[in-house]
């Protein structure tokens, strides 16, 4: 399926609206979902049977989404998109998610190989919208992955994290004696988040940038600022990678304008033992909780370098 368009429907509580394996140059434009109960839109294709990227295989290229509304069935029991293995160049534009179980799922199969070549690649999201999600967008192995703007909102104590980006398969950091994988690299630029009851946002990826965006109402799981989490947490914990590259910069933490739930306990910005090279500096965190965790009763596997004051 190579240069066609669905335009101008709507659906009732549908288990799946569009499945694309393969195919190029397609558009999915101005829809309204109510009831979604499985997968809205599913993007793959597969690498797996074939020994280079330049034999015969069933590669997925250039998928649109423009203004196409999701709501799921009651319950949060819908996955709004779905894109994986051998697909790259995923385009949403002023789409919408509303309460799914998940917003966006990415991953990657091992069987792809290549390291990490045949994996999601080129995902490009303008001003989406996942909201009332239990996870709004679970993202692994992905290659060059840049949003702009959005609004992505969780479920509360239902949501461990609004935003969770990894690596499982793929994801190997460059360095001076190897040359890393291609599955690396995400970068979000303004946007709003909130609504969690762990970190709202957990960075597993080698290559990251975080700007001029804003984090509220995480850590709602904690009762005191002895066990608060971080806004923000860039950490090697669940995935493959430990980040070695970074910036976060330019953004208001911890409280949002408008309703708060009163005695929230927040913390800013967490970077795990080993995370090297990341840039923190101009976030304004004045309402966030200052000091430092107690992990060793908490969270005792993990270690953490925390970050806190006005940087």
């Amino acid at each position: 399926l190579c240069n066609r368009a669905i335009r101008d429907v709507s659906f009732l509580n549908p288990y799946n609206i569009l499945k694309e394996e393969g195919g190029a140059a397609n558009l999915f434009e101005d829809s309204v979902t109510l009831g979604l109960r499985g997968t809205g839109v599913e993007f793959w294709g597969d690498s797996s049977k074939c020994n280079n990227l330049s034999s015969r295989n069933k590669r997925a290229d250039l998928l649109r989404v423009v203004r196409v509304n999701m709501s799921s069935y009651a319950g949060h029991i819908s996955r709004c998109y779905y894109w994986h293995d051998f697909a790259q160049s995923l385009n949403l534009s002023n789409t919408i998610c509303e309460s799914a179980g998940t917003g966006i799922e990415v991953t990657c199969d091992s069987s792809m190989g290549h390291n990490g070549e045949a994996c999601p690649a080129f995902g490009r999201f303008y001003d989406t919208e996942f909201e009332d999600c239990t996870i709004c967008m679970s993202i692994t192995d992905t290659q060059d992955l840049e949003g702009d703007g959005g609004y992505f909102l969780g479920r509360g104590l239902k949501s461990n994290n609004v935003i969770r980006i990894s690596s499982k398969n793929f994801g190997q950091p460059a360095s001076s004696k190897n040359i890393g994988s291609y599955a690396e690299a995400f970068r979000w630029h303004g946007g709003r988040f909130g609504n969690s009851g762990d970190a709202i946002m957990s960075i597993g990826v080698s290559e990251f940038i975080l700007e001029g965006a804003q984090y509220f109402n995480g850590s709602l799981a904690a009762s005191s600022s002895r066990n608060a989490r971080p806004e923000i947490d860039i950490t090697g914990y669940g995935s493959a990678t430990m980040p070695t590259r970074g910036i976060i910069a330019n953004n208001i933490l911890c409280v949002a304008s408008g309703q708060q739930p009163v005695k929230i306990f927040q913390k800013s910005i967490a970077l795990e033992e080993g995370v090297s090279h990341v840039h923190v500096h101009d976030n304004e965190i004045s309402m966030c909780i200052n000091g430092n965790i107690d992990y060793n009763k908490n969270f005792p596997n993990r270690k953490f370098n925390m970050i806190s004051g006005n940087m």
